[in-house]
């Protein structure tokens, strides 16, 4: 409209205050872009605490398991529910020693400090677990964050190329919007606006069809995880029909142990 009727003053209006709303709408999907990175960058944060806070209980596990020698049942479990949900964290390789302890490795990407805690090392990958996941989503969020502002600045310059306004050229007529200058019409660059609005829906199109491969994957995978932790507790858990089997087969051996002994006292 703006083109058709430079000195429209209505149409100039309007313009302005389309050109605002979409200038505070990028703003708006940039700082939530922020926002999720920096709620990323704290779930890492914590995991790498726990995981730190976790490698410490373990190890005060094992010292008391070496000093308890055989009676250390109880604390080996309670050693094994923490390698558990440290493995939920981060992959780990574990070692059943002969004394009872286990020795537990932890991915080569890991920084120690002298009190236990750990970092990342710098441009290090981490092979699975929550870490894993946590570690792309930023490297993802990251990605897209860069390509909204690349696709805001190319549909500014694009829309600025409409316009050049007294004291104002190019890009600057949505950058400097508050100056309150009059916006005069120039020639229309069709080929620059359509290339960032094709940019725009690309960057949609890319988000959702990401988004559905992950749910997917999500869901591809808690079968497989559940599939795994039944074969583990076929393994570790305690089965009530084998342990009512044995209790009867102890029930009569000790029938029996009684009998033998109240012979033997009669013969005696």
């Amino acid at each position: 409209d703006v083109q058709n009727n430079p000195s429209d003053a209505s149409a100039q209006a309007v313009l302005k205050e389309r050109a605002e709303a979409f200038v505070e709408t990028a703003q708006a999907m940039n700082k939530s872009m922020g926002n999720i990175t920096a709620d990323l960058e704290s779930q890492q944060t914590a995991a790498l605490e726990e995981a730190g806070s976790l490698m410490k209980q373990i190890d005060q596990l094992n010292a008391s398991i070496k000093k308890s020698g055989n009676l250390s049942n109880d604390l080996q479990d309670k050693r094994d529910v923490l390698i558990g949900k440290l493995s939920e964290i981060v992959p780990v390789t574990v070692k059943d020693m002969k004394d009872g302890t286990a020795e537990v490795t932890l991915p080569d990407v890991f920084d120690t400090s002298a009190d236990g805690e750990l970092t990342l090392k710098a441009d290090a990958e981490v092979p699975g677990g929550n870490l894993a996941g946590i570690q792309k989503s930023l490297e993802i969020a990251d990605g897209y964050q860069t390509e909204l502002n690349s696709t805001v600045e190319k549909f500014a310059a694009a829309n600025g190329n409409l316009f050049a306004s007294k004291g104002i050229a190019g890009a600057d007529f949505i950058t400097n919007l508050t100056v309150g200058t009059t916006i005069d019409a120039t020639t229309l660059n069709e080929a620059d606006l359509e290339a960032a609005q094709g940019d725009f829906r690309a960057l949609v199109s890319k988000l959702g069809a990401q988004s559905q491969t992950a749910m997917n994957t999500v869901a591809n995978h808690e079968s497989a995880l559940l599939a795994t932790d039944n074969r583990r507790q076929s393994v570790v858990g305690v089965s009530i029909d084998e342990e009512m089997a044995n209790l009867i087969m102890f029930q009569h051996a000790y029938s029996a142990a009684a009998r033998f002994i109240t012979t033997t006292d009669e013969m005696l």
